[in-house]
């Protein structure tokens, strides 16, 4: 939960998915993206939606959570969850650094 005023701002997604596009198309062997928080991962979901046909099956959305894996979709990289490394979430201990570390521990043993 967010402290007023810290609400994230939706338009700042949308600004930042020409960078994000950019990113992927320079790393084209990546094998796993780490979402930081729920606007990362809503924001990777997003990308990969606006790359596929109008025509395709609209897949169900994967619930973002710390440590999740959404379901591997052909052709793209495995996307995991993490909570944002924010002040917020390491002051309170939502987020401590071996659970980051985890994360990452993880997703490398998911590289082939």
């Amino acid at each position: 939960m967010r402290a007023a005023g810290q609400q994230a701002d939706a338009r700042r997604g949308g600004r930042c998915s020409r960078h994000l596009a950019a990113e992927i198309a320079a790393l084209p062997n990546v094998q796993v993206v780490v979402a930081l928080g729920k606007i990362g991962w809503d924001g990777y979901l997003a990308f990969l939606r606006s790359r596929q046909p109008a025509d395709a099956p609209r897949l169900p959305r994967p619930l973002f959570g710390h440590g999740a894996v959404a379901p591997a979709v052909a052709g793209q990289p495995i996307l995991m969850g993490s909570y944002h490394p924010s002040r917020q979430n390491t002051n309170t201990g939502r987020l401590t650094p071996p659970m980051l570390s985890a994360i990452f521990a993880a997703a490398r043993a998911k590289l082939t």
